[in-house]
């Protein structure tokens, strides 16, 4: 079984004296969970351009700059039967954000027309919450 090449974005803030990571919620599939911008690395694409791509598709947020690369980590994607190396990337971003908004995803083809609600959460929180193990990766995080 050949690996898809998959990325998983952290986009954080300090508040409070704490590191906070962005996570989403799907509106009209609420049973998906909590979850980080993440997506496939297509063909023409390095791991990076891919993390960038996804996160700003996904989250509507323009100005994201690349913190750092955390890792790459094998995961067994057990709901489709899918072996995945997942590249891992701390994002941040200058952009003024609110506490939650909604974004539709107007690009891409799997996530196209998706609602997701964002909002913040402190990474000790992310890490228990996150869907298909997303916030196994948090303890890497250095902060900005």
């Amino acid at each position: 079984m050949q690996s898809k090449q998959k990325v998983q974005c952290y986009i954080t803030r300090e508040r409070g004296g704490s590191l906070q990571v962005l996570v989403f919620e799907h509106v009209d599939y609420p049973d998906a969970g909590v979850q980080v911008p993440a997506g496939s690395v297509e063909p023409d694409e390095t791991q990076e351009e891919a993390a960038l791509r996804e996160a700003r598709e996904e989250s509507g947020i323009l100005e994201l700059e690349m913190q750092s690369y955390i890792g790459k980590f094998h995961w067994f994607n057990a709901d489709r039967n899918e072996d995945n190396e997942r590249y891992v990337f701390h994002l941040i971003t200058s952009q003024t954000l609110p506490e939650r908004w909604e974004h539709i995803v107007s690009a891409g083809t799997e996530d196209k027309g998706l609602r997701f609600t964002y909002y913040w959460l402190d990474c000790d929180v992310a890490a228990q919450i996150l869907s298909g193990n997303q916030g196994d990766y948090l303890h890497y995080l250095e902060s900005p």
